[in-house]
């Protein structure tokens, strides 16, 4: 842990898929250890994140976001030998928003509590 706090959008390839990944780099200190010499993530800065186990099979990064994007999900859960249904998690995220939403107004006098 340290004092800085590294929040940042980014984008880059996951090196065991080759996939392109985005989202946001979020993290209070620096991570150590064997796991590192197996990075997960190669930044279109050219600097590197993450972890990965000596088999593969576990893997870590400082990245928020990653399995929203479709592509980027399937190859990953391809390497683990488990396929993805493809659906795109924004999509699933706004409509399960817009449902609580829904629910709310329907139960409660939302224009009495904002006043």
């Amino acid at each position: 842990m340290t004092a800085e706090k590294t929040l940042r959008p980014i984008s880059g390839v996951a090196l065991a898929t080759g996939a392109r990944i985005a989202g946001y780099e979020m993290h209070l200190g620096a991570t150590s250890g064997p796991g590192t010499s197996r990075p997960m993530i190669h930044f279109d800065d050219g600097t590197l994140d993450g972890a990965m186990s000596a088999d593969g099979r576990i893997a870590g990064c400082h990245v928020h976001g990653l399995f929203a994007d479709p592509a980027f999900r399937a190859a990953y859960l391809a390497t683990l030998g488990a396929r993805s249904t493809g659906e795109d998690h924004a999509q699933r995220v706004d409509r399960a928003l817009d449902d609580i939403a829904a629910a709310l107004e329907s139960a409660l006098a939302i224009d009495r509590l904002l006043t």
